[in-house]
């Protein structure tokens, strides 16, 4: 693994002090936001100048990479591509809604081909937002009286809660260092929170079935990318925060949007960063269920979501089971 040159990374801030400060007002927040940024910004015209420089008159040694580059993870685009093919449409499914998924993959795919660590944290920006809007709009139903099902506020929001920690996984590993990642992701997360508030407006089951989509795209690419450096991924320790997730936290929320196993029994190891990212895939798996499930109006309406309700637990697990066996039946043919 290359030593990381501090000169020519593109993260010259320490991002988890920003964020200890205490919230103040928003205008005080984008001044500080807008000074931290602006500092990424420098740091990345200094770097492409370089780069210029560097393919006129090379220098005599190469430049060592920054994290993570430096650490050489590899990912095959196309090999996702092909299981995403393996993946069965809605037979109704609206045009709209894949030329959206589609047009998001290809993005990702361009802007980030060669840089897997940078690609799932942007993805785990973007991902997260829907389980916001989710709960916005679940919010402002119950506000007007409309609808209430207070349990699949919860499973939302514990979905984001785990995206949340898959995003502050790959910020350990360097995933956030460059300012074009972060604008990239921020701005993007913008558009796509009022473009899924629209859509479950209209039509909650389509809203559910592009999530499931993302996630399914997010466990292939996770799958593929534990496939492909394995071996390199078991000599790295986990982040801390990967340990208190999976190992120490408190495990209510881990448990809420599990549909396959009982609460309390589900304790992935974390011993090493091969494990941290087979359990990110596992849980993208998870939320893909979610997102299945949550697509049958008949069922949300006649029982609890929570998976911590006895009577729903049972019924998660049923669904599962039949889920789990149906796709093993499948890989046998």
């Amino acid at each position: 693994m290359e030593a990381v040159d501090p000169e020519y990374t593109e993260c010259e801030v320490n991002l988890d002090e920003f964020r200890k400060k205490t919230p103040g007002s928003l205008f005080h927040l984008a001044r500080e936001n807008f000074d931290l940024e602006f500092g990424g910004i420098k740091v990345a015209v200094g770097n492409a100048l370089r780069n210029i420089l560097d393919a006129a008159w090379p220098p005599k040694q190469p430049r060592a990479k920054g994290m993570p580059d430096c650490m050489g993870f590899v990912l095959d685009d196309e090999a996702v591509r092909q299981k995403d093919l393996t993946h069965e449409a809605a037979e109704d499914e609206p045009a709209l809604i894949r030329w959206a998924y589609n047009t998001s993959v290809w993005g990702l795919d361009l802007l980030y081909e060669g840089k897997p660590i940078q690609r799932f944290w942007v993805l785990e920006v973007i991902a997260r937002v829907p389980y916001f809007s989710y709960v916005s709009v679940l919010h402002f139903y119950e506000s007007m009286g409309w609808w209430q099902n207070t349990d699949l506020s919860k499973v939302h929001f514990a979905e984001a809660y785990a995206e949340q920690h898959h995003l502050l996984i790959m910020e350990a590993l360097g995933g956030n260092n460059r300012w074009f990642d972060r604008f990239i992701a921020q701005h993007t997360a913008i558009a796509y929170y009022w473009a899924i508030v629209f859509l479950y407006w209209f039509s909650p089951k389509w809203s559910y079935y592009f999530m499931q989509l993302v996630e399914q795209h997010a466990a292939d690419t996770y799958e593929q990318f534990v496939l492909e450096n394995a071996e390199l991924l078991q000599e790295l320790p986990p982040p801390t925060v990967a340990l208190d997730y999976y190992r120490d936290g408190d495990l209510y929320m881990f448990d809420e949007f599990m549909v396959s196993t009982a609460p309390n029994t589900r304790r992935p190891p974390v011993d090493n960063m091969l494990q941290v990212f087979e359990n990110i895939r596992d849980d993208e798996r998870e939320h893909v269920k979610t997102m299945i499930q949550c697509q049958d109006y008949e069922w949300l309406a006649s029982m609890q979501v929570s998976p911590h309700s006895i009577e729903s637990r049972r019924a998660w697990k049923e669904w599962s089971d039949m889920v789990n066996n149906e796709s093993s039946e499948q890989k046998k043919v």
